[in-house]
């Protein structure tokens, strides 16, 4: 439902014109991993499929090097690959 929520979003009237993309979320290595993993494929999928470009921090973060002790919050160099994920999509965007 969550997802569905997100993908309707950019298809809203009042956002006509306007450039928008949809970020995937970050990795993840605890008990919701997999359910992170299912929302970044649908999401995926989803805006493949309206035409809505989708930011996917995968292909440049690791879920085992890029979070901090707890497993799910980004450590200071997830943190800089994370900005640097959104730098690199905006520019060719």
């Amino acid at each position: 439902e969550i997802a569905e929520n997100i993908i309707k979003l950019p298809t809203s009237s009042f956002l006509s014109g306007t450039k928008i993309a949809i970020s995937g979320l970050v990795p993840r290595n605890d008990n919701l991993s997999e359910r992170c993993d299912y929302l970044n494929d649908y999401l995926h999928k989803a805006c493949a499929e309206r035409n809505i470009a989708f930011i996917n921090h995968y292909h440049c973060m690791d879920r085992y090097r890029h979070l901090n002790k707890s497993k799910l919050h980004l450590n200071e160099e997830g943190t800089v690959m994370l900005a640097n994920s959104f730098l690199t999509f905006i520019s060719k965007f």
